[in-house]
């Protein structure tokens, strides 16, 4: 079995075509296909089921693939030995949070006088991070889970082969801008928020929960969608609009003058996530380390 066969299946299986994988292998297609029916018949069975409508990864396909990138990148890892040179590697997948991100510039800091540095923070959407973290495309995620979907959750991390640990429980809360009338009525009424403009992420990561239902809280009527968190706190700080979230780093809430409202009903568990088998290297032990120090500068219990 080649690494390099493992390489053209793993590309294909992120290009979603074997001529899309040819041409970055600078291959024709019939020579990638080749390749990949060599490895099948290697290994005994299927990667990808073929059909007139593109290409699909098989079950085992799944499982072999999770295992292919762990073989390659430590290959890799393995070649780019050079004497006396420090290296390190880190790859986070999590969602929008201030905290994780402020922890994150902490990590690089500490690290950056390093020989070789080789960091990454990806901003995905909860069901990403799962499958991002199982297929060892990152080498941990970081999660939050609601109580009544805690177990749920914990079972299917088990049934992946993958670990957690859980580093803070987060009060959530509606933010919205120092000044808003909603804050100039004495009590803050909830259920006036429908009046406002709520904004989510495109991933509808706050909107697709139970949030609104959980605290009486009617629906927004009125929705706006950002790609980022800086997006999403200068249009609260700029207009009436508001949304839902854990407690913001001090920096961040202090830069743009914002007001947490407490849902006293809700709590969220963060939770790092990695492979069992892999366990978390000195830099996710780090990494952990500094998010839970961030974490003491919020509302946490």
């Amino acid at each position: 079995m080649k690494i390099e066969h493992l390489k053209y299946a793993i590309c294909i299986s992120e290009c979603g075509s074997i001529n899309k994988a040819a041409e970055k292998f600078f291959l024709s297609q019939p020579n990638l296909s080749n390749a990949l029916k060599s490895l099948e018949a290697e290994l005994g069975f299927e990667i990808f089921s073929r059909s007139n409508h593109g290409i699909r990864i098989t079950p085992q396909g799944q499982k072999f693939l999770v295992y292919a990138r762990k073989i390659t990148e430590n290959y890799d890892l393995i070649c780019s030995i050079p004497s006396q040179t420090t290296h390190s590697h880190l790859s986070v997948a999590a969602g929008y949070h201030s905290v994780i991100e402020e922890a994150f510039a902490q990590f690089c800091s500490v690290y950056s006088d390093c020989d070789s540095i080789h960091f990454s923070l990806h901003n995905m959407s909860f069901s990403d991070i799962l499958e991002s973290v199982y297929q060892n495309k990152n080498d941990m995620g970081v999660i939050l889970v609601s109580p009544e979907r805690r177990e749920t959750i914990l079972d299917f991390l088990k049934n992946r082969n993958l670990a957690y640990e859980t580093v803070a429980d987060l009060k959530l809360y509606i933010q919205c801008r120092k000044n808003h009338p909603l804050l100039k009525e004495g009590d803050f009424s909830f259920k006036d928020l429908q009046n406002y403009p709520f904004i989510d992420y495109k991933t509808k990561t706050l909107s697709s929960n139970t949030f609104f239902q959980d605290n009486d809280i009617p629906a927004p009527v009125k929705t706006i969608f950002v790609d980022e968190r800086d997006t999403r706190c200068r249009i609260i700080a700029t207009t009436d609009a508001f949304s839902i979230g854990c407690g913001l780093h001090p920096r961040v809430q202090n830069y743009y003058d914002l007001v947490n409202v407490p849902l006293s009903r809700y709590r969220l568990h963060m939770l790092v996530i990695y492979s069992r088998s892999s366990g978390l290297t000195k830099e996710g032990k780090a990494f952990v380390h500094l998010l839970k120090k961030e974490l003491d500068s919020v509302h946490c219990e």
